[in-house]
């Protein structure tokens, strides 16, 4: 470190951390504390600065415990001598003497010994060999004389002789124990004979009474996850299907230790995703026309509402302390953002409809009021930033933007008076006078104490106490407790920003008299809930201009006319076309035509190889954007018009443009896959790979919306089965939809699943020559595995659309050896791969009934054959085909 300030030198403050770190060494505080401060920059900057002197070279650097101090003053005394001018070779030599020197004093100390360890002599005789090695290297530089050579062989010789004369100590002069004749039986191949030396661990004493009680080996009761049931059709058949989802979850959470702390996370959070978005609908309001269709709709029991209300709050409380434990990367987080906002959102709908209907044997009070008993209109909860926040949300599953409609909807028909709305979480956890007022129309129905007690008391209070008679709301009518905390939970995930902890689960709720607002604490944690929701969305969306342009702001075309240099994206985009595809972000209804033609034209397949144009053509394509509430659907007077929620649409702008205009978008998306699939060459290490595998994803994408489509205008879709609003599709365009669902589901069936096999086939031959080969750098397998785990990631997508009667012998034996392939392999939990996690086991879950019917169908041979080809494939013996 060299130019250091003369007041740093001389800080006593300084000096004093020394002394504290030498009486408690910690080389970490030395090095990334100390030091950097001594030299006023960070410690690698210091030593770049001086590495190119010829007094700083690299040395060898002490293995040993005991060496550090003895090799550090060393090299300062060896620095010192070369920055005073000393020549290198004259450095040697003083060196060289002081190992000279040390042998004299080994001779002095061996004068004052009787007796020497063996462990001594060895490190004796090292210590010559080194010095006779130093002699002749320095006669060999003609550094010192034969003489001066022959006077230090005559000192290693007077070392011997000292040594010689010692008495001799060796390490081995307590033999041990004599062997135990244990042999009763004579048979020697059947008793302790086959473990040599262990009968010399012979216990004398007793060790019977130290035995404990036996320990029960844990018992797996195995998960059948097809208990929840396809479709359901009746709220029987719904409250069923979430009784079933809860157990599950129950019994993945108390069997972690089996399945894995992370694919248990994942499969609760596949499980739950699914139960609400493919099996069980979404309530429908009252005053919603879809309302007498709904399954909710259905006469009840005071019991069936209350049950129905915790098992829905168990069901939350699953999801998202699961979410808790999964650990996401920053640029897959709007697809999990998604899943959480939509799916809590779904939960909590539930609960406030149950509320809104009254049970035919004891309707509840809190229902009554809920429904406007006093005849001042509903009470109820809002969306709050629900459908803002939800905008950029990267839905790759058609179901998750039919339920986020479906929210929407539902809070939209219960056209709630503004003065009636409470529980406005987004906003702060301030009491609102519509919370006063619904709180004090139960406490007059009921004749309850409306002075002594307030208003807050009745909301916090979960158990009973003396000194608040607020208990009394939650412990005789338990159902407020669960709406209560649903609403919060709900509210809160539009709260938590990217840089927030996980929503909190278990909740406690207090009174803070001085803020005059509600106290939350997450009774995990400890810790007060912070509620910063924000208007609009939470981060910007990959789709936005403004987004890239930073310090630029881009809201309309001409806004590009002010920027000299638009950004080039690490040089893979001229100017011309950067305008041209910005121009396209600033028409958010016509962006998904326009930029994935844009890329799918003018060989600009090629630019997707940078990741940030491809996350910008996921959120252009994926992102469901600005919402159309019930009613928007007519056409725009005027162009442009003023009224932007005309432009809007009620199921994203992906399903639209597939109701809209099939024919060109799905010829785009043809273009695309193909063009990436013509820069195979035939490799997994090639620089095209990462290319081909995202026009791969982003067509698995596409294919499962035009499958969501076909199968819902055909009536064959599993479980969604009523009328989407505004969505008429005519015979030419479910015939474009059929024709290209075709011709994609062909290519990725035949060309994409061929290419994928056969890379897969040569990671494995690279990883069988490595493992084979013991000069191999064996960290080159872990390579392998990565870059296998990864092509069979995508192969599973690949058959994520497949409906019962699609599934053979080949596509069988090739998805279920991929999955086995990657829960062998693959660390879930990290969302390393550019697939989310959550996707994969989404598609587990898709495809797991179709699986297992096909398995159960099979006479024998082909479930045989898929079998033996999984073993293969995750053995690494072979390939899906016998040899």
């Amino acid at each position: 470190i060299d130019d250091i300030p003369a007041e740093r030198m001389q800080d006593n403050t300084w000096w004093a951390m020394v002394a504290c770190n030498n009486m408690k060494p910690s080389f970490a505080r030395l090095y990334n504390f100390l030091l950097p401060w001594l030299a006023g920059k960070p410690l690698a900057a210091a030593i770049a600065d001086t590495c190119n002197e010829p007094c700083s070279a690299y040395r060898t650097t002490p293995r040993r415990v005991k060496a550090p101090h003895y090799r550090s003053l060393l090299e300062a005394v060896r620095y010192l001598l070369l920055w005073r001018g000393l020549a290198p070779a004259k450095v040697k030599t003083i060196t060289f003497n002081l190992r000279r020197q040390y042998l004299k004093f080994i001779v002095n100390d061996l004068t004052c010994l009787k007796v020497l360890s063996d462990s001594d002599r060895h490190l004796i005789k090292l210590g010559c060999r080194q010095l006779a090695h130093a002699a002749v290297k320095q006669a060999k530089a003609r550094l010192i004389s034969p003489f001066q050579l022959q006077t230090v062989k005559t000192d290693i010789d007077a070392v011997d002789h000292v040594m010689g004369a010692m008495e001799h100590h060796s390490d081995i002069d307590y033999p041990p124990p004599p062997l135990l004749n244990l042999d009763t039986t004579g048979d020697r191949h059947t008793t302790w004979f086959k473990h040599p030396l262990m009968d010399r661990l012979l216990r004398s004493d007793d060790t019977s009474g130290l035995a404990g009680a036996p320990r029960d080996v844990p018992h797996c009761v195995p998960v059948n996850l097809l208990k929840v049931p396809e479709r359901v059709d009746t709220f029987t058949q719904a409250v069923e299907a979430l009784r079933h989802c809860e157990i599950l979850c129950r019994m993945i959470t108390e069997q972690k230790s089996s399945f894995g702390e992370q694919n248990s996370s994942l499969l609760i959070l596949s499980l739950i995703e699914h139960t609400v978005t493919h099996v069980v609908p979404v309530p429908r309001a009252a005053r919603d026309p879809m309302h007498p269709m709904c399954l909710w709709n259905t006469p009840l029991l005071y019991a069936q509402q209350l049950e129905t209300c915790l098992l829905v709050q168990r069901i939350c409380h699953h999801f998202l302390a699961t979410f808790k434990k999964i650990s996401i990367h920053d640029l897959n987080e709007p697809y999990w953002d998604g899943v959480r906002l939509v799916v809590t959102g779904a939960l909590f709908v539930m609960v406030d409809s149950m509320l809104r209907r009254l049970p035919t044997d004891f309707p509840s009070v809190i229902s009554e009021q809920l429904l406007g008993y006093d005849g001042e209109g509903a009470y109820g909860m809002g969306p709050g930033y629900f459908a803002q926040q939800s905008e950029i949300m990267r839905s790759i599953s058609p179901e998750l933007t039919i339920v986020r409609t479906d929210v929407l909807d539902y809070f939209q028909h219960l056209e709630i008076p503004e003065y009636n709305v409470f529980f406005t979480w987004e906003r702060g956890t301030k009491n609102h006078q519509s919370l006063d007022e619904f709180i004090l129309a139960i406490c007059r129905r009921l004749g309850w104490n409306q002075t002594a007690t307030h208003t807050w008391d009745y909301v916090i209070s979960d158990m009973m106490t003396d000194d608040n008679a607020g208990w009394v709301l939650g412990y005789s009518y338990p159902e407020w407790l669960p709406y209560r905390d649903m609403s919060i939970l709900f509210k809160m995930q539009m709260a938590q920003h990217r840089f927030c902890p996980a929503p909190p689960v278990s909740l406690s709720w207090s009174w803070d008299q001085r803020r005059h607002s509600f106290e939350v604490v997450d009774v995990t944690s400890s810790e007060t809930v912070r509620m910063q929701c924000k208007r609009g969305v939470r981060y910007l969306s990959k789709a936005d201009a403004s987004t890239h342009s930073a310090p630029y702001k881009i809201s309309t075309e001409n806004d590009l006319l002010h920027i000299k240099n638009l950004p080039d994206f690490g040089g893979v985009l001229n100017q011309r076309d950067a305008e041209l595809l910005f121009s396209y972000l600033t028409v958010p209804y016509l962006r998904v035509p326009l930029v994935l033609s844009f890329f799918a034209t003018h060989d600009r397949v090629h630019l997707l190889r940078h990741e940030e144009l491809q996350h910008m053509l996921d959120a252009t394509l994926f992102e469901p954007h600005r919402f159309a509430p019930f009613g928007c659907n007519r056409a725009p007077v005027m162009v442009p018009t003023e009224e932007k929620q005309l432009l809007a649409t009620p199921f994203g702008l992906l399903l639209n443009e597939l109701h809209r205009s099939p024919e060109s978008f799905i010829a785009s998306v043809l273009s695309l896959l193909k063009q990436g699939l013509e820069c195979d060459s035939g490799t997994p290490y090639s620089t095209e790979v990462d290319l081909i595998l995202y026009t791969v994803r982003l067509a698995v994408r596409v294919e499962s919306a035009i499958t969501f489509y076909v199968r819902h205008a055909t009536r064959t879709h599993p479980s969604v089965h009523r009328d989407l609003r505004d969505v008429s599709l005519s015979a030419d365009t479910l015939t474009t939809l059929l024709e290209g669902l075709e011709t994609l589901s062909h290519v990725l069936l035949d060309e994409v699943r061929n290419m994928l096999e056969a890379w897969i086939a040569q990671c494995v031959k690279k990883y069988r020559e490595i493992a084979s080969n013991p000069e191999a750098d064996k960290s080159d397998l872990d390579e392998q595995v990565e870059r296998a785990c990864l092509l069979h990631t995508h192969l599973v997508l690949v058959h994520r659309n497949l409906s019962a009667d699609d599934w053979d012998l080949r596509s069988v034996a090739t998805f279920l050896s991929s999955v086995i392939y990657l829960q062998n392999r693959y660390s879930w939990g990290n969302d390393e791969l550019p697939v989310p996690e959550f996707e994969l086991f989404q598609v587990f879950h898709l495809q797991r009934r179709a699986v297992i019917g096909w398995l159960s169908a099979d006479g024998g041979t082909d479930r045989a054959a898929a079998l033996e080809a999984m073993v293969r494939i995750a053995t690494d013996s072979g390939g899906r085909l016998a040899k």
